[in-house]
């Protein structure tokens, strides 16, 4: 775990034994270190947990999301189908 200043993160996410990223802070931040890993051409693990006006905001990409819900509705149906 590093904490480092800001002007430093881009190095060490661009670092290519770098391959796993948590970043807790701004949504501007969470954007950056988003980008950041993206602009390596690497495959890199991120994971934000982010604040909007001192409020913890979880970034979860629209795809994630999406699936999750698929996931959520077809155990749904699939527990309805045993219990009926």
């Amino acid at each position: 775990m590093l904490h480092l200043p800001p002007d430093l993160v881009r190095h060490a996410i661009q670092h290519p034994k770098v391959n796993y990223i948590s970043f807790t802070g701004s949504v501007a931040g969470g954007h950056d270190v988003d980008k950041a890993a993206a602009e390596t051409g690497d495959f890199k693990t991120v994971a934000l947990e982010v604040s909007l006006q001192g409020r913890p905001v979880n970034v979860v990409p629209d795809i994630l999301h999406s699936l999750g819900a698929k996931i959520l509705r077809t155990s749904a149906k699939m527990l309805i189908s045993i219990l009926l």
